[in-house]
């Protein structure tokens, strides 16, 4: 079931039946009117706006997310000193710079995962909702 004033999909409890959204407190029925119908295509392209926005979101997070890991990767590279041989000296600003950039990164590109995926699942929900409500085939 689907609140027509916010479209936010709500699920019944233990077969009881809810009649009231519990995020905008609308009364909810049964059998929507073509009034309903028209409130919940608009909330339903409010809610895909709101999905691409996410999803935009989220591809920022993964791009950023990358050229950040890349460059910590060079900062990695950069903390193995020839005067030491070769060898990776932990104590290194480079190193420091590696943990750090390299941290936020793998940050970015969680939230980046994350949101991508979140968006398309919320996208996929709203296209079907306007489409069955198009087809005069939306069941509440």
């Amino acid at each position: 079931m689907f609140c027509y004033n916010c479209a936010k999909e709500i699920k019944e409890k233990n077969g009881e039946v809810i009649t009231v959204c519990p995020q905008c407190q609308t009364e909810l029925k049964k059998k929507l009117e073509e009034n309903d119908e028209k409130l919940l295509t608009q909330s339903a392209h409010g809610r895909l706006h709101d999905a691409g926005d996410l999803f935009n979101s989220g591809m920022c997070g993964l791009v950023l997310g990358g050229i950040g890991l890349i460059i910590a990767l060079l900062f990695f590279v950069l903390s193995y000193k020839a005067t030491n041989g070769g060898q990776l000296v932990l104590t290194c600003t480079e190193f420091y710079v590696f943990c750090a950039l390299g941290s936020v990164s793998l940050m970015g590109l969680g939230y980046g995962i994350v949101a991508v995926v979140l968006a398309s699942i919320r996208k996929k929900t709203y296209k079907q909702i306007i489409k069955d409500i198009q087809n005069k085939t939306f069941v509440q």
